[in-house]
Parts: C-alpha cells; structure tokens; sequence
C-alpha cells in the first residue's frame, strides 16, 4: 500500500504561503510564483492531503479572527448599494445643500470611501482675513456595489447585459425618489454650516 504524505514539502510550503500572500487568493498565480510552468493543469497539487488541509486550516482561522460571515459580508454591500448622497447632507430653508452627518451612524458612513477637509484664507474688502473650508466625499462605487450583491444572493445572471444593471438602478433611485420631500431635509437650522464655512476673522 502507498504511503500517504501528510507533511507539507518546502514548495507546498511556498505556494500557500504565495496564496495567502501576494497572490491574493488566487491558486494559479500562487503556483506560478512558485515555478510551477502551467499552474491551471495543477488542480492535483490542491487535492494532496496535507495541502487540502492546511488550506483548510488556515482559512478557518482567517474566517474566525475577522469575523467573515455571508450574513455579514451581505450586509456591509447592502451599505453600500442603498446609500445615498442626502445621507450625509441637509438642506437649509433656501434650498441649498451642506454637508452634515449629524444624524448619520457610522454604518452608514462606511459607504464613504473619501472624506477630506481643504482649508483655504480669502481676505474681504476690509482687509479681514476669512478662513473657508471645502468638504471633499466620494463615496464607493454604488452601481457594482448592487451589482455583487445580486450576485451574492444568487439573484443575477453571469450574462445579464449592462443596459438592465443599469436600469435596475434607476428604478431603485426613482423608488427612493418617491420618499416625501419632507424626509429629505432631515436637519433644518437657522444657521447651517455650509460647506465652505467662513471663520471668525482672525488669521490663525
């Protein structure tokens, strides 16, 4: 009877280490770095006992120390997918939007990818200086963030052209849309922090 290997060679060794690595998750780069010459005819390398199981092992181990779960990668696309720029704005009594998180969670905010603050000094005709600032947000891509979480619920085609994804987001947009106006302006104030707010006059 042949005797089966349960320990890990130097260059299984190697290759795992490239996969959980610079490889990012991908068998054939990680088999590649690791000389084999055509990494896609190796699906054997992946099926040896003491490989399978140390793939196992190390990916039970990833999952239990961030807490990786379907239940909680679904809800995180969800943040991004149903977010929407008048959750991190309001709009004061003239119509006009400023930027305000007052009231906003910081589930929510996850769905910025960028926040930044420029300052900048303007001097008015009497001589004072005025310290404005400009709030810069991008958020994440929102289209494909509801583009995967079709696919992780199984509700996508892999063929799906993109004229439907695009038509499926706007009839979440225009659903969105039908909320009451009065929803929309979640934070009236007398006097709103603008985006560019002007400062008290000294030059700091």
């Amino acid at each position: 009877m042949p005797k089966v290997r349960n320990r890990l060679a130097t260059r299984d060794r190697e290759v795992l280490r490239n996969y959980f690595g610079v490889s990012r998750g991908n068998k054939t780069d990680a088999l590649r770095r690791a000389g084999y010459k055509h990494p896609n005819n190796y699906s054997t390398f992946w099926a040896k006992p003491a490989v399978a199981a140390e793939l196992t092992r190390r990916e039970a181990e990833i999952k239990e120390r961030y807490d990786v779960s379907y239940e909680r990668v679904i809800e995180e696309l969800a943040t991004l997918a149903y977010s929407h720029p008048l959750d991190f704005m309001s709009i004061d009594n003239d119509g006009n939007f400023y930027f305000d998180v007052s009231e906003t969670d910081s589930r929510a905010m996850g769905a910025l990818a960028e926040v930044s603050v420029a300052e900048f000094r303007e001097t008015d005709k009497e001589g004072n200086v005025i310290v404005k600032r400009r709030v810069k947000v991008k958020p994440y891509d929102k289209r494909q963030a509801l583009v995967d979480l079709l696919k992780l619920t199984g509700q996508s085609r892999e063929k799906i052209d993109v004229t439907g994804q695009v038509d499926l987001i706007h009839r979440i947009e225009a659903a969105r849309r039908r909320v009451p106006s009065a929803g929309l302006h979640k934070n009236h104030r007398d006097h709103p922090e603008h985006v560019e707010d002007k400062g008290d006059g000294n030059d700091c």
